[in-house]
């Protein structure tokens, strides 16, 4: 072998090293900002969806929707919780919706080995106020896990918005807190 091949030898040594240590600092900022910041965040069509929790339940499936019939209020009171499980489809908590209402849905699961037993969750829906240029809270729904939590057992949230279709533009946020 040439001195310029192994020359060369060493750069992609050197090269595969210092891209290595560098995946293994990535994966460890990753892993100590997860563990600062206790909330998740995503973007959906409309403006955008701020969901904050304790890392004690998932929040998924959020949308805006319009009702294709009328949908009792469930779950209106901490003492009359909606309880998670794992049926098909998942039991609902809803603010009450009229036929042709729009409304805001949220799937939220227990965690297996992270959400506690028996305990009853607040969730509760802002919306964004151009005229206040703040949130305002939209509805507030109660939900409680089971004796066993598991990562299958969920609730949906239906959150009345109202009969006027939200705009494109609107932003929501979604936080769930224990009682």
């Amino acid at each position: 072998m040439g001195r310029e091949m192994v020359r060369r030898m060493r750069g992609t040594r050197s090269a595969w090293l210092i891209m290595g240590v560098s995946l293994i600092a990535l994966g460890l900022m990753v892993s100590l900002s997860s563990s600062i910041f206790d909330y998740t965040m995503s973007f959906s069509e409309y403006g955008g969806v701020i969901l904050q929790s304790s890392d004690e339940v998932s929040v998924s499936d959020s949308k805006v929707l319009k009702a294709g019939s009328e949908i009792e209020a469930a779950g209106l009171e901490a003492a009359s919780p909606v309880v998670m499980a794992s049926t098909s489809p998942l039991p609902l908590a809803s603010t009450g919706l009229p036929k042709g209402y729009w409304y805001y849905r949220v799937d939220i699961y227990s965690i297996s080995g992270k959400t506690p037993a028996n305990q009853v969750f607040k969730v509760e829906l802002y919306r964004w106020s151009p005229t206040s240029k703040d949130y305002t809270l939209q509805g507030t729904l109660y939900i409680k896990s089971t004796a066993s939590p598991d990562d299958n057992q969920g609730v949906r949230l239906y959150f009345n918005l109202g009969s006027s279709k939200p705009a494109s533009s609107e932003a929501f946020m979604v936080v769930v807190s224990r009682v």
